[in-house]
């Protein structure tokens, strides 16, 4: 593994499913429990177009980038999710953003380079809002998701 880095999504198997197992960190491989603070690509279980479901879910504070790739921010906060953030709406992982727009299943090592410029596009992105965004906002998402759930 590259310094710096946490595990990608695993690409498929021959039976079409990505290699995450439920209820299992895709960055660290242990368990999750649902009063961690985690997010779960919204594709996780249903899977979108003719794709199968990825399986993804991650522990926040699991998602992070190291080398080749430096941040600009103070504290190397632009290479690891904010740790604030307890609920993120519409999470959607590399694996699945990747697989739509190449158009095929990830097959091996030569789409690892493709799934590590996702991670960092997430992280440049959701790292780009200020801190007291996410947290203003973390209330009424909860809320939304429990009223989701039920």
């Amino acid at each position: 593994m590259i310094t710096g880095w946490t595990h990608l999504p695993l690409p498929p198997y021959i039976d079409g499913y990505t290699g995450n197992k439920s209820n299992t960190c895709a960055c660290c491989r242990q368990g999750i429990c649902l009063k961690q603070r985690h997010v779960e690509c919204v594709f996780a279980k249903a899977g979108f177009d003719d794709y199968k479901p990825c399986r993804t879910i991650y522990h926040t504070q699991c998602i992070r980038a190291g080398t080749p790739f430096i941040s600009r921010r103070d504290h190397q906060q632009g290479l690891q999710f904010p740790n604030n953030i307890q609920e993120w709406p519409n999470f959607i992982c590399e694996a699945c953003a990747v697989r739509q727009v190449i158009g095929r299943e990830l097959h091996g090592p030569q789409d690892i380079g493709l799934l590590a410029l996702e991670r960092m596009r997430i992280l440049d992105m959701v790292s780009s809002w200020a801190k007291s965004t996410h947290s203003s906002y973390q209330t009424q998402l909860r809320l939304i998701r429990k009223f989701e759930d039920h």
